[in-house]
């Protein structure tokens, strides 16, 4: 990768923390480390992506698109998904348009409002719904096919 490749990258993923860090994330509960740690992260994920293969990008930016809210965080990560297509039909090195694949998916993630955990078997074991951005955080914990009941957290 070439060096003025490396500054856009690093540059992609500083907006792309910063964006975050905006959407009111508090991982810590302090706003400092918080912000810091967000920033950081978002530069990492966006750098390693930039020599990411092309299918692992494209997963990221499918799973991002179907937890994605309805609206433009779903229209965000079909187009990221499109760019890693077409990134792996292309077979090219293209740092610059993974770095943007990472850092469109990371966006959608941080948009989206629901977080799916699986258990084993592919059933689903708990729904978390969390208003990213936002301090209430409900549980929802599946009892099977009786439905599920929500407890405050």
């Amino acid at each position: 990768m070439h060096k003025s490749d490396q500054r856009i990258v690093v540059a992609i993923g500083a907006l792309v923390g910063i964006t975050i860090a905006l959407q009111g994330l508090r991982p810590t509960g302090n706003a400092v480390i918080d912000w810091v740690l967000l920033v950081a992260s978002a530069v990492a994920v966006t750098w390693a992506s930039a020599t990411a293969p092309w299918w692992t990008l494209a997963l990221l930016a499918a799973g991002a698109t179907v937890i994605a809210p309805v609206g433009g965080a779903t229209l965000v990560g079909v187009g990221a998904l499109v760019l890693a297509l077409a990134i792996g039909v292309l077979r090219r090195s293209q740092p610059l348009e993974r770095a943007l694949v990472a850092g469109a998916s990371i966006l959608v993630l941080a948009v989206a409002r629901r977080v799916v955990i699986l258990k084993k078997g592919g059933k689903v074991g708990e729904c978390l719904t969390a208003g990213l951005g936002s301090e209430e955080l409900t549980t929802m914990v599946m009892t099977g096919n009786l439905g599920a009941r929500a407890l405050p957290v």
